[in-house]
């Protein structure tokens, strides 16, 4: 349930987005470096929305995995077959590396 709460946040944001680039004319006022800027802030939210979710994700398959071999209807096989998951996903799973990127000197304005 958290899980699907976080994803929805993150969906949400990208609906910001596409509503942020489909009504370009309430950002005439705008310089393009600042509303890439805008944009690209909404697409950093997402990322961080949906690492976060996918860590939530990772955690529940730990948990799961660990419940699972210690049960005795759940056959061994596949408990470890779970907590090869988890283990393949945090294997995988790269946290955002914040970037610099340089100010383009260009400030053309949105029409």
């Amino acid at each position: 349930m958290i899980y699907a709460g976080i994803l929805g946040i993150a969906i949400l944001i990208m609906i910001f987005i596409l509503v942020l680039i489909n009504s370009i004319e309430y950002f005439s006022s705008f310089n393009v470096v600042n509303f890439q800027s805008f944009v690209m802030l909404f697409l950093k939210a997402f990322h961080i929305m949906w690492s976060f979710s996918l860590i939530i994700f990772g955690g529940h398959l730990m948990t799961l995995g660990c419940l699972m071999f210690t049960s005795d209807i759940v056959p061994k096989g596949i408990s470890i077959h779970k907590n090869k998951f988890w283990l393949g996903f945090l294997k995988i799973y790269k946290p955002p590396q914040p970037k610099q990127q340089p100010v383009n000197g260009n400030q053309k304005k949105l029409h």
